[in-house]
């Protein structure tokens, strides 16, 4: 099982806040060492600005839900090599 989600007594998936806080909070290390901004993480990954911003921050808001949320932050940690298991 993912350590980003758990599954609900629905079967959906349900987030691990701490879990996908550190793995955003990382990614977003990662882009400034690399000296890149959130304009060329959004364009690489075909994110919007705000969403790369909200991975970053662990902000759902700028998401349908929590499994595109989910799709995105795995996405942004693959491209940054931080590791979203």
């Amino acid at each position: 099982m993912s350590t980003i989600t758990g599954r609900s007594s629905s079967g959906e998936p349900s987030l691990d806040a701490r879990t996908c806080a550190a793995v955003g909070a990382e990614c977003r290390r990662v882009r400034e060492a690399r000296g890149l901004t959130v304009q060329a993480v959004s364009e690489t990954l075909l994110l919007s600005t705000k969403q790369v911003r909200a991975i970053e921050a662990m902000d759902l808001s700028a998401f349908h839900n929590e499994r595109f949320y989910l799709a995105a932050l795995r996405k942004y940690a693959t491209f940054a090599g931080v590791d979203a298991a």
